[in-house]
């Protein structure tokens, strides 16, 4: 090995001084060495006592010592160091040869030990031993590169982050919503093999790979339970229907969906088919508009603020789906409810949970919407009655 002068030579201390040579021969910016190391200081192992003790030594170089020819060589004394840092001697050398062994300096050592340097007239370094800086001049591009594939990989684990928290987070929405609805399916199951995933996330920011792995066993999964969820949708949905017709059958005179209407008199010995309901009001009779606002107040005025005055059902129906989103509604989920409910019947549900959730009453907006989905095809909603009940229960605060 290369003789290191009062130096036990070892294979990083000879790498610094062949970097140190090939530095000599480079014109590098003061600035673009220190920053370049700076970028990637903690990747390469340096510590932040190491990275000061470096930006004190550079405080030291000046700019010509930086071009093509010159070794940008540093002489401060060891109790300088000492009184700029506050470390001990013995703590000074360890870090000192720290920096040497990451081959960042190299020691240009004096035949009698000592550390000096001459400067001619122009400031350019004649004669000087001690703490060389050269390293960096030939490795101030290897650590910019250095640099930019951890920023890359690090945009990477980014998006995957990204990804597994949109994929996780949609999961366990299906999962509660299946659940809670009673579908037909290996719901448990599924939750366990989810949560044995989640714990098998990498708790470091090196497992990148790990990451990877998971975020496509986690997509996988995904898939797996949207398609069981739609056939269990779809299954429950050909049940009911088929109730429906068996009942309707039985009792020719019952009509398959009928509106709750309060004060008719209807014969009974006449069974033609009522009128259906218009468009522009709710499935359900028995309150006003003006009733729906009353009881959801908190509703109404983010609704407003966010689509503009609501003036009757029209309205209230085109808001619904952007006040679903605020509750975690997704778009195919709002589709599904509308098609179980109807437009209208759909927004005054999507009113009710969301005043519901802002009272801390309902903790899971989806999974409760897809329950009253469920009541409304069995017949058991009476959206009429919970428009009443809320406002029995204002009434009863107010006093």
């Amino acid at each position: 090995m290369q003789n290191l002068g009062w130096r036990k030579p070892t294979p990083g201390l000879v790498a610094a001084e062949m970097h140190a040579q090939v530095g000599e021969g480079l014109s590098v910016p003061k600035s673009k060495a220190i920053i370049a190391v700076k970028k990637v200081a903690a990747h390469i192992g340096m510590k932040p006592a190491q990275l000061m003790l470096l930006d004190i030594l550079f405080a030291f170089s000046k700019p010509q010592d930086w071009e093509e020819g010159q070794r940008a060589i540093v002489w401060p004394s060891n109790q300088y160091l000492m009184d700029q840092t506050g470390f001990s001697l013995p703590a000074l050398k360890r870090h000192l040869r720290r920096l040497g062994e990451l081959g960042l300096i190299s020691f240009h050592d004096s035949p009698n030990g000592k550390r000096y340097g001459h400067r001619d007239g122009a400031g350019r370094i004649v004669e000087a031993y001690g703490f060389d800086l050269s390293p960096l001049a030939a490795r101030a591009g290897e650590l910019e590169a250095l640099h930019h594939k951890i920023m890359a990989e690090r945009a990477v684990e980014q998006q995957l982050r990204k990804k597994l928290t949109c994929t996780r987070r949609t999961i366990r929405t299906r999962l509660v919503e299946a659940l809670e609805a009673g579908l037909s399916g290996p719901w448990e199951r599924l939750e366990r093999e989810f949560n044995e995933l989640l714990s098998n996330l990498p708790k470091s920011k090196n497992g990148q790979g790990t990451l990877n792995a998971i975020v496509e066993k986690l997509t996988n999964l995904y898939h797996i339970i949207e398609n069981l969820f739609a056939r269990a949708l779809d299954l429950a949905s050909t049940q009911i229907v088929s109730s429906e017709k068996i009942a309707t059958e039985a009792n020719p005179c019952q009509l398959k969906i009928e509106p709750h209407i309060q004060n008719t008199i209807q014969s009974h010995s006449n069974c033609k088919a009522k009128p259906d309901v218009p468009n522009n009001e709710p499935s359900e009779r028995g309150f006003t508009f003006e009733t729906f606002t009353q009881a959801c107040p908190n509703y109404l005025k983010l609704a407003t603020e966010l689509c503009g005055p609501l003036r009757g059902w029209e309205d209230l129906r085109r808001a619904s789906q952007q006040m679903g989103l605020m509750i975690g509604i997704a778009p195919d989920h709002w589709t599904r409810l509308t098609t179980q409910l109807g437009p209208h019947s759909s927004s005054v549900a999507i009113g009710l949970t969301y005043e519901k959730h802002i009272a801390g009453e309902v903790n899971n907006p989806p999974g409760y919407l897809s329950g009253m989905a469920k009541k409304a095809q069995i017949g058991t909603l009476h959206l009429g009655r919970s428009i009443f009940a809320r406002l029995a229960r204002d009434e009863e605060f107010a006093l």
